[in-house]
């Protein structure tokens, strides 16, 4: 296999996504953010979609594609093919640690998870007690990102899903085109899911742009999927999430429990 991209990626989904979430989020990428090419998107990344969904849908093919991961990709899947203990075999436990005197602060490294920003590239270190991100008020300490990762919001059922859709539908937003010197772009939403977003904007961002997305109802980092001229000076540009934080009203955040 000499594919090199990175199917899960592609898709918006973790590496132990079920068949059903994946599923999902293919469709709502050819659907809601208007991917197929019959609803104006690009044929070749279209077909790269269906290739991965085809992939992943299918466990003996997804079995070949994981174990080709983990010779050639292994830095991206962070861990998560770390087999499952056998608890049939496991050694005698050793004896417990002292515990540290008070002298002795408690600060290991293992308290804290190291986050790479999707959009600045900082280093964040975020206590484990807020990982995996149940509380999505994560947030770049540098450039204010979210660090919540969008699949940690596709837990909400569907009519969750509608009530997010009808409050971030028209509604304005700021997209920063690069860290730290890009342009701030106003526009306005045009369609809103879990998965990603349609915007109006004044000005054309490149395919494949990474941007940071802010608005009344929700925060993202967000990566352009396609875009399309409809006047003068205005382009509808679909755009697909990396990392997403939702508000219940302006100051305050949503968080979701998984």
């Amino acid at each position: 296999m000499h594919n090199k991209r990175n199917y899960y990626r592609m898709l918006n989904v973790q590496f132990d996504a079920p068949p059903a979430v994946i599923k999902a989020s293919h469709r709502v990428m050819m659907q809601k953010l208007r991917m197929h090419p019959d609803l104006g998107g690009d044929a070749a990344l279209a077909g790269q979609l269906n290739a991965a969904l085809d992939t992943l849908m299918d466990a003996e093919k997804r079995a070949r594609y994981d174990a080709w991961l983990r010779d050639h990709q292994p830095e991206s899947l962070a861990n998560r093919f770390q087999p499952a203990p056998d608890f049939n075999d496991q050694p005698e436990p050793e004896p417990p640690s002292p515990e540290p005197s008070p002298a002795e602060p408690a600060t290991a490294q293992a308290s804290v998870q190291e986050i790479t920003c999707a959009f600045c590239g900082e280093q964040n270190r975020i206590p484990l007690s807020r990982a995996p991100f149940s509380a999505s008020a994560s947030r770049c300490s540098r450039c204010e990102a979210p660090l919540t990762p969008v699949a940690e919001q596709l837990h909400m059922d569907e009519s969750e899903q509608r009530h997010w859709q009808r409050l971030s539908l028209g509604v304005e937003v700021s997209v920063k085109t690069a860290w730290p010197d890009g342009d701030d772009v106003v526009g306005q939403t045009e369609d809103f899911s879990l998965q990603g977003v349609k915007l109006r904007v004044p000005a054309a961002l490149a395919l494949s742009q990474r941007v940071l997305i802010r608005a009344q109802t929700f925060d993202a980092v967000a990566d352009v999927a396609h875009i399309v001229p409809v006047a003068a000076g205005s382009w509808s540009v679909g755009l697909r999430f990396c990392t997403l934080t939702l508000r219940m009203a302006p100051g305050q955040l949503f968080s979701v429990s998984v």
